[in-house]
């Protein structure tokens, strides 16, 4: 390896541990306006923990339906809630309202992405998603990060026992673990997979949150997904020793947090009915 791949690394590394340029890659783009695909919702301005000024898009359930319920969506780690909120709004059509909000640094929302302020970003998010529920139920879906950043939030929650769903689609529970598998699975950083057990810090982990839940949960991972392994999923779902009533649906796409694309139909329909079981 010549010199320069080897800073090039470090670099990457570096910047891996630091959890912004890999862990966190927001943007401000606005990828799919609402409008264009016939949904107006309602932009909601609030505050995280610290202060910082944060923004969510609140979509109630379209038509004269009957509200059946409150979804709130943690996005993944790159771009914002424009790009994010097409996997869940068209439940909007079966009644039920979604929140879904932009961590800091994201989208509209202030200030820098980290562990510790994301987590306040959670914790704020599922208060003011409570204070907008509409319907009996109350869903929180975390993708990718937004998984780990829900679990963890969810952990200190005031109304966990009155949520019905948890729902962590292909996600971790350990920032150390996740480093080092995407490391060691490409042969370019393979040798540096080690480091992150050093560098990178589990300190807003959800793997002890996962072992408090008591809620019913899903969890939902591709068997070859392309950016968190599926050891990953698999860990999580053992974790999760106390959860009230657990299930893990295991895809074989090759794809990374599309179980509810538009093509997935079946699945879509599988989401659905677990839905109408819920109290």
């Amino acid at each position: 390896m010549t010199a320069v791949k080897l800073l090039v690394l470090l670099t990457w590394v570096v910047a891996f541990t630091g959890c912004t340029h890999v862990f966190y890659q927001p943007d401000r783009l606005m990828y799919y306006p609402p409008k264009k695909l016939g949904f107006e919702p309602r932009q909601i301005d609030f505050r995280s923990g610290d202060g910082t000024k944060l923004v969510a898009w609140y979509f109630p359930p379209v038509g004269k339906v009957k509200p059946k319920g409150t979804i709130i969506q943690f996005h993944g780690n790159a771009e914002n809630i424009s790009s994010h909120y097409t996997s869940l709004v068209w439940l909007t059509k079966l009644g039920y309202a979604l929140f879904a909000f932009d961590y800091r640094g994201y989208g509209g929302s202030e200030g820098e992405p980290s562990p510790e302020g994301v987590y306040k970003d959670g914790m704020a998010a599922l208060d003011k998603a409570w204070e907008l529920r509409v319907g009996r139920r109350f869903i929180v879906f975390g993708q990718s990060l937004g998984g780990a950043i829900a679990a963890r939030a969810f952990d200190d929650f005031g109304h966990r026992g009155e949520t019905s769903l948890v729902v962590l689609d292909s996600t971790f529970s350990s920032y150390k673990r996740v480093a080092r598998r995407v490391l060691a699975s490409h042969w370019v950083t393979w040798v540096l997979s080690p480091l992150a057990h050093v560098l990178v810090s589990d300190r807003f982990s959800s793997e002890e949150a996962l072992g408090r839940l008591r809620t019913r949960l899903l969890v939902i991972h591709d068997q070859r997904d392309p950016a968190v392994p599926f050891a990953c999923g698999e860990e999580v779902f053992a974790e999760a020793v106390n959860a009230s009533k657990k299930e893990f649906w295991k895809l074989s796409d090759g794809r990374h947090i599309e179980a509810l694309a538009p093509y997935n139909l079946e699945l879509r329909e599988k989401f659905v009915s677990l839905l109408e079981t819920l109290q």
